[in-house]
């Protein structure tokens, strides 16, 4: 839906410039000139622009709620919520048209279109779309939101609210009774991965998680399930099985269409012998870890010095500087080595160039020393 609403916003935004391209390909007489002849007719249609601009409104509603359950901490029963307001913003829709379709029909007058109001006028054909039509369109789409999503009226979907601390009722007398059917449906509809144990103890374990949400419901919903999980009290781990399936539960598909495009980025066409284990590790890394600035590497550094069968090889001796001609100097004259003889020296004392290669090899120095 979000890609359709830009390109839907594409259109109006650029509308001038497509009349006028349309406009100068229509002269040309070739087969695409009288494909942009039909075209152009279409584009200048009254209905044509008071569609487009009545879908961006529609699409705006539709879009976020698409966005919404892209979102990787969206619980099962936020869904409800999404879809309830997004059906009042389309039966809204009825009375009170959107801002887009509003402005478009505050510049088109007379049949006369500025889309840009830069005075470029488009002169449009016909009558736009009857409001019985475009009434009827958006019944259709609330009917269609309801049928895509009933699956979510049903056991266990339909349950889980009863996990929402905004949900928990204050008073003790209705707090006795809350949820207990709804934690059995749970219980007997995900019976096949629950142990022995966790069927026999959620249902005794229920109460203290009634407690623990009354008594958080200041808190925001998303914070209170975050804390339990990491407390994971003993009087109440078995039942957070069931807090464990439902943040599990995604209501779209959006994250498992995310994984199919990590693993296309992640093995090319250059690394086709990479394993399933390799390529496992790889997705897992970069789909769940931190960011950078959030990383911490002590504990992978910590991990990766301990888990060798042998010694780690940590600290590294640095490797002496190579002795250069510049670091040379004579210790009884401040020139610099050369090829001739030291000043300071007797004649027929060795060259410079000769005490050189004596000092370059492992042998006495007692006329030249290197300089720091």
């Amino acid at each position: 839906m979000a890609s359709r609403l830009r390109a839907y916003k594409a259109v109006i935004k650029n509308y001038n410039s497509v009349i006028l391209h349309m406009e100068e390909a229509s002269n040309r007489k070739t087969e695409e000139g009288a494909k942009c002849v039909g075209y152009l007719k279409v584009l200048k249609s009254a209905k044509f622009v008071d569609g487009l601009h009545f879908m961006v409104d529609v699409l705006e509603v539709l879009a976020n709620v698409s966005l919404a359950f892209q979102s990787n901490d969206l619980f099962i029963y936020d869904v409800d919520v999404k879809l309830c307001e997004a059906r009042i913003k389309l039966e809204g829709l009825k009375h009170n048209r959107g801002d887009v379709y509003t402005a478009y029909m505050a510049t088109c007058k007379d049949g006369k279109f500025d889309s840009k109001n830069n005075g470029h006028i488009t002169s449009l054909k016909g009558t736009g779309i009857p409001e019985t039509v475009k009434n009827s369109f958006l019944e259709n789409s609330v009917k269609f939101v309801e049928k895509r999503f009933s699956f979510l009226k049903d056991t266990p979907f339909s349950d889980f609210h009863v996990l929402d601390p905004r949900n928990v009722p204050r008073s003790d007398a209705q707090l006795a009774a809350y949820g207990d059917v709804q934690v059995m449906n749970m219980v007997t509809h995900f019976e096949s991965v629950l142990s022995e144990e966790e069927v026999t103890n959620i249902p005794r374990q229920w109460p203290a998680l009634k407690a623990r949400l009354k008594y958080r419901q200041r808190q925001p919903p998303k914070e209170v399930i975050s804390d339990l999980l990491t407390e994971n009290h003993p009087d109440v781990k078995d039942v957070l099985v069931l807090v464990y399936i439902m943040v599990t539960l995604s209501p779209s598909s959006a994250a498992v269409e995310r994984g199919f495009s990590l693993m296309n980025l992640i093995k090319t066409s250059r690394k086709s012998q990479m394993t399933n284990e390799t390529l496992g590790s790889l997705m897992r890394v970069s789909h769940i870890t931190t960011t950078v600035a959030e990383f911490d590497p002590e504990p992978a550094i910590q991990k990766w010095k301990t888990s060798a069968k042998t010694k780690r090889y940590v600290k590294a001796t640095p490797k002496p500087a190579a002795v250069s001609e510049q670091q040379l100097t004579c210790a009884c004259c401040p020139t610099a080595i050369s090829g001739d003889s030291c000043s300071e020296q007797p004649p027929g004392a060795w060259s410079h160039t000769f005490l050189l290669a004596r000092l370059l090899v492992p042998q006495r120095r007692k006329h030249y020393i290197v300089s720091t």
